[in-house]
């Protein structure tokens, strides 16, 4: 009789280093269906109040003009975030001294460097659990230690 052979997964993806420990976060980030709809959501907004106001058309125009943009809201964070020996990295390139804002963090993550350049982390851009590791190491991060 044969016996089947079990294998265990012996390559480790980037993203399970983070797992084992909370000084490392690895967040691969993709198309993120909320900001598409938020920035969606702004449009309507900004077009229905030039609508329903009285300003003159000229002026409405102007408005459009200077405000038409593809995005209202930060770039979302597209690719890779990731926390090793301390330091923040982004798509392979260091954060200067990222600060993050987790007031939203049921939808999503601000994320502000130190000289000022600014990104949203959606939730519905990467796995829930990769979501998560990151929320629980940026809130371990934050704690001081004595």
């Amino acid at each position: 009789m044969i016996q089947p052979v079990f294998r265990e997964n012996t390559t480790i993806q980037p993203y399970e280093l983070g797992k084992r420990s909370l000084e490392h976060a690895y967040l691969h980030a993709s198309f993120s269906f909320h900001a598409y709809v938020a920035n969606l959501i702004c449009h309507a907004l900004l077009l229905g109040v030039l609508i329903l106001t009285s300003l003159p058309l000229v002026v409405s125009v102007y408005i459009v003009g200077f405000c038409f943009r593809p995005g209202y809201l930060y770039p979302p964070i597209n690719g890779v975030l990731m926390m090793k020996e301390e330091r923040w990295h982004y798509n392979g390139a260091p954060l200067c001294s990222p600060s993050f804002t987790l007031v939203f963090s049921e939808w999503c993550i601000g994320v502000r460097e130190q000289n000022g350049q600014r990104y949203i982390l959606w939730r519905d851009s990467s796995s829930e659990s990769a979501y998560r590791h990151l929320l629980v190491t940026i809130k371990k991060q934050s704690i001081p230690t004595k």
